[in-house]
C-alpha cells in the first residue's frame, strides 16, 4: 500500500456540522491579526504574563516564565492599544471601532468589563500618582479621564484637532498631549488644561526626562533641522531646539537615560539612518552613528547595563543592534523575525520584547535575555501553524507540525491526549520538509542553513547540521537509516545523504535544477524527479544508476508495488515507464473535461489500482496492465489524499470536506462535511486514524469510513455555499452569482433569532441545535433562499 500526495492551498467556504460523530480536535495556536506600531506589548502583571494586542479582536497571553501561549482573550472588537496598570493588575485596551475602553483582569485573564469614552479612542496614558487612565480620542478630539479604582469616567477634556501623542511626567503630575496646534499640559490633580505650548505644533512623539524636568517633542518635519523641541515641565514653556546636520524623517520614539542625562533617537536622511545621542544638560547633539540602510522601527535604553537597543528593518528582515552607550560601539547584532514592528524593554525582568507584523498571520513574539551580551532569544508563536505539513512519530506516539516563518519551530502533539504538549523554537525558523527516523527516534526538520535534529523522546535539540544551503525536500530510507536531502545552496543544488546514526553527511550528489521530488522504491532504490528528468539512486552505495532527461515537465511520480514501473504525470497525460530502461511502455490520456494540472496520484498494492484524481473526475487504472478500468465523476473537485492502512479506502480533501472512495468497488463511500478549510490528510497506521490538517486545528478521524451522511449540509438554492459554524462563529459568505440584501438566522420554528452580516457573526448566545439562514435576493427582493446550519457545543 502506498499513496502519493500533491498539496496546494484550498480556498473554500466552511459549512455546518454534518450528522457524523464529532471528531477529536487538536487545537493549534490560533491566528492573530497584524501587529503594527503602536499596537502594544504589555507586561508587569502579578502573574508575570506578557500580553500582545493586535488589529484582530484578540489578545494573546504568554506565560512570562515558560514562554508558552496560555490563553487567547477574545474582545469581540479590534484592539487599538494596550496598557497594563500593575497597581490593579488590569490590562486596559482601547476599542477604536466601539468608542470604548476594555478592562481585562490579569489574575484570571478574563474580560472584566468596558467603559464608554467617546467615538474612537486610541491613545492610553496612566498617571501613577493620581491612579487615572487618560484616553485620547482622535475623532472627538478629547481626552477622557478614568478612575482606575472604580473604572468610571471622571472628566472629559476637549483638546482640539490632530491628537497624536501623550506622555506622563510624575515629577510635575501632568499629562502632556500633542495636538495639531500645540502641546497641552493637563494637571492630574484638577484634570484641566493648565498650559498651552503653541510653539510646538503637530508633534509625533513625546518623551519625558524626569531628572531635568524636561519634555522632548519630536516634530513632524525634519526639514528645519531643529525638530526635537525641549519643553520645561516646571514652567511649561519652550526652552530650546535640538540641532543636527541632517534632513529627513525622525523616528517618533525617543529613548531617555535619566541617570546619564542622555536622550537617544534615530533619523533617516536620504535613505540612510543615523543613531543620535543628545546631552540633556545642554540639549546638544553629542554623538552620531551611521546605520546605513537599517530603517528604524524602535529604540529602547537599558539603564542597568548602559545599553541601547535599536530595532531595524533591512529589506523586511528584522535585526536588533546592541549598542554600548559608554563606548558607542555595536556589541552584537541579533536576527529577529521579518517585518519588525514593536520593541519594548521589561527592565524588571531583564528581557527585551519584540514583535513583527504580517498580513498573512505569521506573528512571533521574540523574548531576549538582556543579562549578558548574547541576547539569547526565545520565540513564541502568536499565530497558527503554517501550511499543511504533518509528520508522525510512530515510536513515541507524537505528531509534529511546524509554525512560524522567519522565526519559528516545531509543535508537538501527544497522540493519546490530542493536545499540544511542546513548542520547540529555532532561531532562523523552520521549513516544511520534516522527516522522522524510526530507527534512531529522531526528527529532522529544515532550518537555516541546514537541518535541526530533535530527540524523539525528550523533544530536545540534539544537533544542527549545516549544509551551506536551504533544505527543500527530505526522504528517510529505513533499511540503511539514511536521510536524503535536496539542498539549495544558492548557485549549487545537490542531494546530501545523511547517516541518521551519526548525523553526518556521507555523500553529496550534484544536481543542476532547483526542484526535486523523492520517491522511495523497492530493492533499495530512490527515484528523484527534478522536473525535467529522473535520477535513480542505489541506496546501498548511494551511487547514481541512471540520470535521464525527459523532455517536458514532470508534475508528479509514483510506482508499481514491485518497483518495475514508474507512473509520471504530465500536463494532460499519464506516462508509464520501465524502471530499468526508462522507456515508455504506455500513455494514458486525460479525455475528460475538468482536467487540472494539480492532481493526486494514489496507488494501492492491495487492490492493484492507481487512482488519478484531477479536477472533477477520477480515473481508475489497473496498475498491472496499465489500462483504464473506470472513470468516476467526483462529487466535488479534489486536492490531496491518502489511503487507509489496508490500502482500500482513499480519503481525499475537497473544497470543504473530506470525501472517501472505495478503491475495491470504485465507488463513493462517504464524506466528512463541514470542515474548516481542510488542506491535507495524513495516515497514522498504528492507531488506525487519519489526521485532517486545517488552518487552526487538526481533526482526528478513524481510518475506517463511516456510513453515508444522513443529513449532509445542503442548500435549497443551487450554487449557494453551505453555512459554517466554527468556534461559536457563523461565517456568512457572499452568495455565488447573487448579492443578498438581507439575511436572518431563524430557529426550527421559523422565529428570527439574529440578523446576520457578511463575514463572521457571533452566535455564542444561541443554544446548540438546528437553525436556518434566510436570505433575500438582490436581483429579486421577493425571492429568498434558505440554508440549514447546525450549531454545536
Amino acid at each position: 500500500m502506498k499513496s502519493k500526495l500533491v498539496l496546494f492551498a484550498v480556498c473554500c467556504w466552511l459549512s455546518a456540522a454534518g450528522a457524523q460523530p464529532a471528531p477529536d480536535t487538536i487545537v493549534l495556536p490560533d491566528s492573530l491579526g497584524p501587529l503594527r506600531p503602536g499596537y502594544h506589548v504589555a507586561f508587569g502583571s502579578s502573574t508575570n504574563n506578557i500580553y500582545v494586542a493586535s488589529e484582530s479582536s484578540d489578545i494573546i497571553v504568554v506565560d512570562g516564565e515558560t514562554f508558552q501561549r496560555i490563553k487567547r482573550i477574545n474582545t469581540g472588537t479590534p484592539v487599538g492599544g494596550a496598557l497594563l496598570v500593575a497597581q490593579h493588575n488590569k490590562l486596559y485596551c482601547s476599542y477604536p471601532s466601539q468608542g470604548r475602553i476594555g478592562a481585562i483582569d490579569c489574575a484570571s485573564n478574563s474580560v472584566a468589563g468596558s467603559i464608554q469614552v467617546g467615538t474612537r479612542p486610541t491613545l492610553l496614558c496612566h498617571s501613577s500618582g493620581s491612579d487615572k487612565l487618560y484616553c485620547g480620542d482622535t475623532i472627538d478630539n478629547t481626552v477622557t479621564v478614568i478612575s482606575c479604582a472604580a473604572d468610571t469616567v471622571v472628566e472629559v477634556i476637549a483638546v482640539g484637532d490632530g491628537l497624536t501623542a501623550m506622555a506622563y511626567d510624575p515629577t510635575t503630575a501632568k499629562v502632556y498631549v500633542a495636538t495639531g496646534s500645540a502641546v497641552l499640559a493637563i494637571s492630574c490633580a484638577t484634570d484641566s488644561i493648565v498650559a498651552t505650548i503653541s510653539a510646538v505644533k503637530a508633534a509625533i512623539g513625546l518623551c519625558v526626562n524626569q531628572r531635568r524636568q524636561k519634555l522632548y517633542a519630536v516634530g513632524p518635519d525634519c526639514g528645519s533641522q531643529d525638530t526635537v523641541f525641549v519643553i520645561s515641565t516646571s514652567a511649561d514653556s519652550l526652552t530650546s531646539k535640538m540641532w543636527w546636520p541632517y534632513e529627513g524623517v525622525f523616528l517618533p520614539g525617543l529613548a531617555c537615560y535619566d541617570a546619564a542625562d542622555r536622550i537617544y533617537g534615530a533619523l533617516e536622511d536620504a535613505g540612510s539612518w543615523h543613531l543620535l545621542e543628545f546631552d540633556c544638560s545642554g540639549d546638544t547633539l553629542t554623538r552620531d552613528y551611521y546605520m546605513q540602510d537599517f530603517e528604524g522601527r524602535g529604540i529602547v535604553c537599558d539603564t542597568l547595563r548602559n545599553r541601547l537597543y535599536y530595532l531595524c528593518d533591512e529589506q523586511d528582515r528584522g535585526i536588533v543592534f546592541d549598542v554600548d552607550c559608554a563606548t558607542w560601539d555595536i556589541v552584537s547584532t541579533t536576527r529577529t523575525e521579518d517585518y519588525p514592528a514593536v520593541l519594548e524593554l521589561d527592565q524588571d525582568k531583564r528581557r527585551l520584547l519584540c514583535t513583527n507584523w504580517r498580513d498573512d498571520e505569521e506573528n512571533i513574539l521574540s523574548v531576549y535575555d538582556c543579562t549578558d551580551d548574547s541576547l539569547e532569544r526565545r520565540a513564541v508563536p502568536l499565530q497558527g501553524w503554517q501550511g499543511s505539513t504533518l509528520c508522525h512519530n510512530s515510536v513515541a506516539g507524537k505528531l509534529y507540525y511546524y509554525w512560524g516563518y522567519a522565526a519559528g519551530g516545531i509543535g508537538i502533539v501527544d497522540e493519546q491526549t490530542n493536545k499540544v504538549v511542546a513548542l520547540v523554537a529555532f532561531p532562523y525558523g523552520c521549513g516544511r520538509a520534516m522527516a522522522y527516523s524510526r530507527t534512531s527516534d529522531k526528527l529532522y526538520c529544515p532550518t537555516s542553513p541546514g537541518l535541526a535534529v530533535l530527540d524523539g523522546t525528550s523533544d530536545s535539540l540534539l544537533k544542527l547540521v549545516d549544509f551551506g544551503g536551504v533544505v527543500l525536500q527530505t526522504c528517510w530510507y529505513p533499511d540503511s537509516n539514511k536521510l536524503y536531502c535536496f539542498v539549495n545552496g544558492g548557485s549549487r543544488y545537490y542531494i546530501a545523504v545523511l547517516d541518521c546514526n551519526t548525523d553526518n553527511v556521507v555523500r553529496e550528489i550534484e544536481r543542476y535544477t532547483g526542484s526535486c521530488q523523492f520517491e522511495l522504491l523497492p530493492k533499495d532504490l530512490m527515484l528523484c524527479n527534478y522536473g525535467e528528468g529522473l535520477m535513480l539512486i542505489d541506496c546501498r552505495s548511494d551511487s547514481v544508476l541512471s540520470d535521464t532527461v525527459i523532455p517536458g515537465n514532470i508534475y508528479d511520480i509514483t510506482h508499481s508495488s514491485n518497483g518495475e514501473v514508474y507512473m509520471i504525470h504530465r500536463l494532460d497525460r499519464l506516462e508509464v515507464l520501465s524502471a530499468g530502461s526508462i522507456s515508455l511502455l504506455a500513455t494514458i490520456d486525460w479525455p475528460y473535461s475538468g482536467r487540472q494540472n494539480l492532481v493526486t496520484l494514489a496507488c494501492s498494492d492491495s487492490t492493484h489500482k492507481l487512482y488519478w484524481f484531477a479536477g472533477d473526475s477520477i480515473l481508475v487504472i489497473d496498475s498491472r496492465g496499465d489500462t483504464v478500468l473506470k472513470r468516476i465523476e467526483a462529487i466535488t473537485p479534489l486536492a490531496a489524499g491518502c489511503l487507509d492502512r489496508t490500502g482500500r479506502y482513499a480519503f481525499c480533501v475537497a473544497w470543504y470536506s473530506v470525501v472517501i472512495y472505495d478503491m475495491q468497488s470504485d465507488s463513493y463511500v462517504a464524506e466528512y462535511p463541514a470542515l474548516p478549510y481542510p488542506l491535507n490528510v495524513v495516515l497514522n497506521p498504528e492507531l488506525g486514524r487519519i489526521y485532517v490538517a486545517c488552518p487552526d486545528a487538526v481533526l482526528v478521524y478513524p481510518d475506517t469510513p463511516p456510513g453515508i451522511c444522513d443529513e449532509p449540509a445542503i442548500s435549497t438554492s443551487p450554487g449557494l455555499p453551505p453555512q459554517t459554524v466554527v468556534r461559536n462563529v457563523l461565517f456568512l459568505p457572499e452568495a455565488v452569482g447573487l448579492k443578498s440584501q438581507a439575511a436572518s438566522l431563524m430557529d426550527a420554528t421559523g422565529r428570527k433569532v439574529l440578523d446576520l452580516k457578511r463575514g463572521a457573526n457571533d452566535v455564542r448566545a444561541l443554544a446548540p441545535g438546528v437553525y436556518f439562514v434566510r436570505e433575500a435576493s438582490g436581483l429579486n427582493p421577493a425571492a429568498s433562499s434558505v440554508r440549514k446550519v447546525v450549531l454545536t457545543e
